[in-house]
């Protein structure tokens, strides 16, 4: 069993939402195929302190990086009902409901990874203020990890963005700075901010 395996099966065991097991468990590692292998290349190459999961749903890939790199690990999300309360304690995860949007973000920046996965398409406003949000809670040398519906198995899934958009909106976000966005279910692609 893989470490993401083992980090799915730990959240399965905890009785979480219903959906999980009927549908997302199956489903979710679709949606971020490549990351948990990314993010294996990058931690050996510098282990991370503080991790944040912005969307974190069930906590499948905090859990994953938790168990990786032993990293502090935070995480927010719009509602409650997803995160087990002994996960959030047996991993010491700080967690918040927060709308990354609109609310003040609740800690203080300095993260060496950001996971910000299958969020971007229910974003309500124009993403260009929220990525910078984002990328401002990133250490000079962090990482972003984003992914997003693939808008052709998609049809008719909420506020699903065009790619030209999208990566404009991420050129304007990376302006100035010098953290790393990594993004995609397919071969990975970086841009440094």
């Amino acid at each position: 069993m893989t470490l993401l395996e083992e980090a799915q099966a730990e959240i399965a065991a905890l009785e979480p939402h219903p959906h999980y097991l009927s549908q997302y468990r199956v489903a979710e590692t679709n949606y971020w195929q490549l990351i948990p292998d990314w993010i294996a290349d990058d931690v050996a190459e510098r282990r991370p302190a503080r991790c944040l999961d912005i969307g974190c749903a069930y906590g499948t890939l905090l859990t994953y990086i938790k168990r990786l790199s032993g990293c502090a690990v935070d995480a927010t999300d719009f509602a409650d009902i997803y995160l087990s309360p002994v996960l959030q304690r047996r991993y010491s995860i700080r967690f918040a409901v927060s709308n990354i949007e609109l609310d003040p973000f609740p800690w203080p920046p300095g993260y060496d990874i950001i996971l910000l996965t299958e969020v971007l398409e229910h974003f309500n406003f124009q993403p260009t203020p929220t990525l910078k949000k984002i990328r401002d809670l990133l250490l000079p040398w962090g990482r972003l990890y984003l992914s997003t519906p693939d808008a052709a198995t998609w049809v008719g899934h909420t506020n699903t963005t065009a790619i030209s958009p999208l990566f404009r909106s991420l050129a304007k976000a990376c302006a100035g700075g010098s953290s790393m966005i990594t993004c995609g279910n397919s071969p990975k692609k970086s841009w440094r901010k």
